[in-house]
This record gives C-alpha cells, sequence and structure tokens, in this order.
C-alpha cells in the first residue's frame, strides 16, 4: 500500500476508503479533495459536499463509560458526545436552497430526509460574490484569516452535533440552481436545455468565451 498524503486534520486525502485507520475520539471523515472541481447545478439537483474546513472538535462525557469497543479496540464511553464546527462546499453561486414556490428543500443525511436547513441544523450561503463569513466562523475560527468563499454556496454547522460517534455524516443537498424555473409550467423546477447551453458558452466566470 502507498502512503497517502495528509490533508487537514491529518486524515487520509483524498480517502481511498471510507475511513483510514480510525483513532478512538479522533474525527472521522470521507469528504474533503483539494483541487476538487466546484459543481455547476443547473435545475434542481441533489448536490454532494467537499469538506473545506473544520475546527473546534470536542467530545463530551455525559455519564458513566460503557463497555462498548470504540474504533480502536479500546474501552469508549457510552456516554461520549461528539461536534465540530465544519464547512461544506457545495456548487457554484449564487444558488438557492429552497424552490420557485420558497418552499425548503430536502437534505439527505445517514439515509434519513430532512426538509430545510434549519431541521439538521445547518446555515446555508449561497454563493452571491462578496458574502461575508458565518459569523462563528468570522468570530471564533482558529483558522486565520476566516474566509466567506465568494462566489461559492457552501453550509456551515456551528458546530454540528453528531452524538456518540465521531464521524460527519454522509450529507448532500437539494439545490435549485442555475437556471431552475425556466422549463415551463409542466417542469417547474428544471432548467431548459438552451438556457444552459447558452450560460455555459457565454457565462463570464466559467463559460467557454462566447460572446
Amino acid at each position: 500500500m502507498t502512503d497517502i498524503p495528509t490533508g487537514k486534520g491529518g486524515g487520509p486525502s483524498p480517502f481511498v476508503n471510507a475511513f483510514d485507520h480510525p483513532q478512538l475520539d479522533s474525527l472521522r471523515y470521507n469528504t474533503s479533495m483539494a483541487g476538487n472541481p466546484v459543481h455547476l447545478c443547473y435545475g434542481t439537483q441533489r448536490v454532494t459536499v467537499n469538506l473545506i474546513e473544520f475546527w473546534g472538535f470536542s467530545g463530551k462525557s455525559g455519564g458513566k463509560g460503557g463497555k462498548g469497543l470504540g474504533a480502536s479496540g479500546g474501552k469508549k464511553s457510552a456516554n461520549q458526545q461528539y461536534a465540530v464546527n465544519v464547512a461544506f462546499g457545495l456548487c457554484q453561486g449564487p444558488v438557492s436552497f429552497r424552490d420557485g414556490g420558497a418552499h425548503d428543500l430536502r437534505v439527505w443525511a445517514n439515509g434519513g430526509i430532512a426538509t430545510g436547513l434549519g431541521a439538521v441544523g445547518f446555515n446555508g450561503y449561497a454563493g452571491s460574490d462578496g458574502q461575508a463569513p458565518d459569523p462563528v466562523f468570522q468570530s471564533a475560527d482558529t483558522n486565520q484569516p476566516p474566509i466567506g468563499y465568494s462566489g461559492l454556496c457552501y453550509v456551515t454547522g456551528t458546530p454540528i452535533q453528531f452524538g456518540s460517534s465521531p464521524a460527519l455524516p454522509n450529507v448532500s443537498f437539494e439545490i435549485y440552481g442555475v437556471a431552475a424555473g425556466t422549463a415551463g409550467p409542466n417542469f417547474p423546477n428544471d432548467a431548459r436545455p438552451d438556457h444552459i447551453v447558452t450560460d455555459l458558452l457565454t457565462n463570464p466566470r466559467y463559460g467557454a468565451g462566447f460572446p
């Protein structure tokens, strides 16, 4: 087995398996890749995440330790509760976490489905140019200077609570993206194909340079 370069937090990046050599009380994640292309989301799509930052990882014991085995094979508190401040990058902005009728869109996490970012404790940023950093990141982030990720749609958990397992959830988000709502009344949240082609050719940021 060849060595894998380490990324933020000391874990391998990119991961070749879901988790590699997990350690007791260490944060495990499988969605961080330097240089990963930013998605373009046309119409309404389900978008996976890329971990772009985390800090403030903590584990607090809620009571007497149990006899359960941790990932490393040692004893672990049955009541240990973990949390971390986290930011996930999604796609090129600006986009929306609500559809054209202003209804909250869906979030998938570890096989479950919720409606709206608030239902799962996330904060959403649409990806506008010059958007400000998340307030918690701006006030307390250990990585300085704090970044607002201008032009990138992203979400934060400040913190995200993940119970007794120190692993970030397998999470994805439904996004109301570029040209959504242009495909007519029979396809209310979709994008017209000709609008997609025009945008790909002429968009001043990511287009092919056509006039």
